[in-house]
């Protein structure tokens, strides 16, 4: 399902936030969106273990792939509606689009 994941691109997505002020105004656990590392995709980085709840819908037509790729490389696919998915820390929402032109609704948090 999932795609080959290269771990330095999974190193540099997690990696922390710096900034100039020193981190002061960084909360402790947050969510980061990278996109384009590998070209067309958007990694969406889990901040922490537990039940991920996802829902995911489309409009026109599906996302190209999409699924929660976890530490180790196994992946979990995302369906339409809502799903519940076991992560941990590090672990992505990993999705593509098929055309610039298609959307698709994404919405995701810890239980």
């Amino acid at each position: 399902m999932g795609e080959r994941i290269d771990e330095t691109l999974v190193d540099k997505a997690n990696a922390p936030i710096e900034t100039e002020a020193g981190g002061a105004d960084i909360p402790a656990v947050y969510w980061q969106i990278t996109t384009n590392m590998q070209p067309g995709f958007t990694w969406v980085t889990i901040p922490q273990g537990g039940n991920l709840w996802i829902y995911y819908s489309w409009s026109q037509e599906p996302a190209q792939t999409i699924y929660v790729w976890h530490q180790g490389g196994t992946t979990t696919p995302i369906e339409p509606g809502e799903n519940i998915v076991a992560v941990g820390p590090g672990d992505m929402i990993i999705y593509a689009l098929a055309s610039p032109d298609d959307s698709i609704k994404l919405a995701y948090q810890m239980e």
